[in-house]
């Protein structure tokens, strides 16, 4: 039995998506301690938060649909960041019937070169009723569908190597993902894992499945028969995908019409050197040893001329140890090449044996030799490509006037179209380049956000295909990788790349500076976050005000809300998105009633939410009993227009958020555009513009973030607001809100260095400098320090 030390030092994470009733029945079948589980949720809408918690386990909140590949990504970094050498990742579609957890990861630890190992499964198919325990999975190349080893090994046999193991339930080592990466992103769904297993074994690990270890999969909801037609175009990129970067290296297609995975076919021919490890085998009458493969005869010679076989004692069963010293380059060349010839002769014979001269030949031809062609040229071409851009590049690096072959001027990347917060934080930038007189043009990028459009934005301005001198990415951080495979590289390649972003915590995740390598510099909103990411960024981070968007105009009043003329309302707004323990709604509602308890104050509280409120049902029911209990609160929860939300804003007489960390602090920000007094917690973003001469700074103490609470979290602190404090203040500015009033004037007019008209020639300073910098023969743009916060 494991010790829990060992168990410790694992994390078993699981993405799921709508997926309460089947992690219901999944996670007592766990069998290990809840503390090292971690459910990836991916903005469900079901009662998924709630089983999680019944269950013990940690709840992370993505925020909104990831592929496997991401999800399974962001469940390593989260591993990473907390020091754990093991990772296993399932389906919540499973259920152990042996005791999985422990029984792959004592493989692991018996076995320093065992990169990935997964479990037998029996697939259930929950309407044919065609149930099938498979030992091994494979893929056929040709044909990009599974074979599984479906007949059960000899008894003796504890482990089964493999191409690579489906992630279906597997346990992966750490320190194998810390050498090689983890899943390739650019794969849609399909071949990420084995992709993965084929870049272990040429680092030298293997992939094994344990047969005496089991799961049960029910594969009913998970797997259509007919897929769609982006599903068959995605599906055939993923497959190209893993011709480029394996056929020819680590196998070739041979086209094999045996029952067997082609690529176990190879691996039992001429077992490659990344097999250094011991592998079963079983005796044939002569006594010579071959590599074990369940559920299908071998088709190779298996005389053992390549490897050399020792008897063991302890399991009564021969293993395998493949010794062969390393050969050469021009030895690797030559083996690389005959197996090519062999594979062909190999199809050649097989189709002129059943179909005749005529079929052979056009079979070879058609199928293999113009698929070798095809393949080589790409490559070719590719490796010529790249040697290429890394000259010019380097050329254009240190000759003067080297952005001639870019456009002048800025490109701005961002959700030009989104219906959501950075959206409209890049709309408004937009704004203050277009009054600034800046040169730029817009990419509208759109990926995961295709169900928040709202349609063009200065479509006018719209450029996919030229490459200019600065880019300025405006997303969440962890969005760069998909803007990366998204947007053509040739237009960020050779520009000054600028990340304009946000974070609400005091530190960004380590796992984002691989991400950062492509970015030139940072434009932080404020201090906090510039603070936040200086650990993970190298470059220059600059503190650029963000613009706002204008607040003037008509904006519906108190009655389209059904509020009182003759009340004071205070007011907060929150997006369940966003966390509600981040922005911590219950510390208003709190301090409101403890403020004004008697009920007969006329006094109100508008609380405007919006988002998938499924995700926290106790926390909407908590504020519907405070609604039901209190007549002077009122809930707003749908959305508004922007106009509709700016009158509520203005409708209101004072804007409280007692939040635990802001990057920003919008609302606050909007309420001052309008004179508002303002009261928030004196911590992270708002700090920049929120002080004691333009509102009411509640004061706090840092307390450590739980683990459900916030995404990247761990090891991190956030502000727990003053609630006492809070209600003083509040129950002062009711009975007298003159100061309240003077210090909402003073914040009317600070605010303004946010407006379009401020940010504009600020910005366009910054640029002005970098493209003089990119036009001088200097290396390159000027580089701020670390310690640099100023725009100039």
């Amino acid at each position: 039995m494991l010790s829990d030390t060992i168990l410790q030092s694992s994390l078993l994470v699981i993405p799921s998506f709508n997926g309460a009733h089947r992690l219901r029945r999944m996670l007592p079948t766990l069998a290990v301690p809840p503390e090292i589980v971690v459910v990836l949720d991916q903005a469900s809408v079901d009662d998924t938060q709630a089983v999680c918690r019944d269950a013990g386990v940690e709840f992370v909140q993505l925020g909104h649909p990831h592929s496997l590949s991401r999800a399974c990504n962001i469940g390593a970094g989260i591993a990473r960041e907390r020091g754990r050498d093991f990772l296993f990742v399932a389906d919540d579609d499973i259920m152990c019937t042996t005791d999985v957890v422990r029984e792959l990861l004592g493989a692991l630890a018996d076995d320093p070169k065992l990169g990935i190992v997964a479990p037998a499964q029996t697939r259930i198919a929950g309407k044919s009723g065609d149930n099938a325990t498979a030992y091994r999975a494979c893929w056929d190349l040709r044909t990009l569908t599974f074979e599984r080893d479906l007949v059960p090994p000899d008894g003796s046999i504890e482990r089964l190597e493999s191409d690579y193991c489906e992630l279906t339930f597997a346990g992966i080592r750490m320190g194998a993902i810390a050498e090689i990466g983890f899943l390739d992103d650019r794969y849609s769904f399909h071949l990420e894992d084995a992709d993965f297993g084929f870049r272990l074994r040429g680092a030298g690990y293997g992939c094994a499945y344990l047969p005496r270890s089991h799961i049960e999969h029910r594969i009913g909801s998970g797997e259509t028969e007919k897929p769609c037609r982006s599903d068959i175009e995605r599906l055939e990129d993923d497959k190209r995908l893993f011709a480029d970067k394996h056929l020819g290296r680590f196998l070739t297609d041979g086209g094999h019409s045996s029952q067997k995975a082609v690529t176990l076919s190879i691996i039992e021919r001429t077992p490659p050197p990344a097999l250094r490890h011991e592998v079963p085998i079983v005796e044939d009458g002569a006594g010579n040893g071959r590599l074990r493969q369940s559920g299908s005869s071998s088709s190779g010679s298996g005389d053992g001329s390549l490897v050399s076989s020792n008897r063991s004692k302890s399991d009564g069963h021969h293993v395998v140890a493949v010794t062969q010293q390393e050969p050469g380059f021009l030895t690797r060349l030559a083996i690389r090449n005959l197996r090519r010839v062999g594979f062909l002769l190999d199809s050649f014979t097989t189709t002129l044996e059943a179909s005749g001269w005529k079929a052979a030949f056009s079979s070879a031809t058609r199928h293999h030799g113009a698929q070798y062609l095809q393949r080589r040229g790409r490559h070719l071409r590719k490796s010529a490509s790249k040697h290429l851009e890394r000259v010019r590049r380097s050329i254009a690096a240190r000759r003067p006037g080297a952005t001639a072959q870019l456009r002048n001027g800025v490109l701005f990347i961002g959700y030009a179209e989104g219906a959501l917060g950075l959206g409209q934080a890049f709309r408004a930038n937009l704004k203050a380049a277009e009054l600034a007189g800046i040169p730029f043009a817009i990419y509208p990028f759109r990926r995961n956000i295709e169900t928040r459009l709202l349609g063009p934005f200065m479509a006018d301005r719209y450029d996919r295909t030229n490459a200019y001198a600065i880019n300025v990415i405006e997303v969440a951080a962890d969005q760069l990788p998909e803007v990366y495979d998204n947007v053509d590289g040739s237009m960020l390649d050779r520009s000054y790349n600028i990340l304009c972003t946000y974070w609400e915590l005091p530190r960004a995740p380590d796992a984002w500076r691989d991400s950062l390598v492509h970015i030139d510099e940072i434009w932080a909103p404020n201090s906090f976050i510039a603070d936040a990411f200086a650990p993970i960024f190298d470059g220059p981070i600059l503190v650029m005000p963000p613009a706002m968007d204008r607040t003037d105009g008509d904006h519906p009043g108190r009655e389209a809300f059904a509020m009182d003329e003759d009340r004071f309302y205070f007011m907060f707004s929150f997006d369940y998105y966003s966390s509600p323990f981040r922005k911590n709604p219950f510390g208003v509602l709190e301090a409101f009633q403890a403020a004004f308890p008697r009920q007969d104050e006329k006094v109100g509280l508008v609380i405007k939410s919006i988002g998938a409120a499924e995700h926290y049902p106790e926390m909407k029911q908590r504020i519907a009993d405070a609604v039901e209990a209190d007549p002077r609160i009122i809930v707003v929860d749908r959305n508004l227009d922007r106009s509709e939300m700016l009158g509520l804003i203005k409708a209101s007489d004072v804007y409280v958020s007692l939040h635990r960390a802001e990057g920003f602090g919008l609302g606050m920000a909007e309420a001052m555009t309008f004179g508002r007094i303002v009261i928030g917690t004196d911590y992270s973003g708002s700090r920049d513009f929120l002080n004691s001469r333009t509102g009411f700074p509640v004061p706090y103490t840092l307390r450590p973030i739980r683990s459900h609470e916030y995404p990247w979290s761990d090891g991190q602190e956030w502000a727990e607001p003053d609630q006492k404090a809070a209600i003083q203040t509040m129950r002062e500015i009711a009975a007298s809100p003159s100061e309240g009033q003077r210090r909402g004037l003073a914040a009317s007019q600070e605010i303004g260095k946010y407006s379009p008209e401020a940010v504009g020639p600020v910005m366009r300073k910054r640029i002005e400098k970098i493209l003089s910098a990119m036009d001088g023969p200097d290396d390159g743009p000027a580089r701020a320090t670390g310690e640099n916060r100023s725009p100039s």
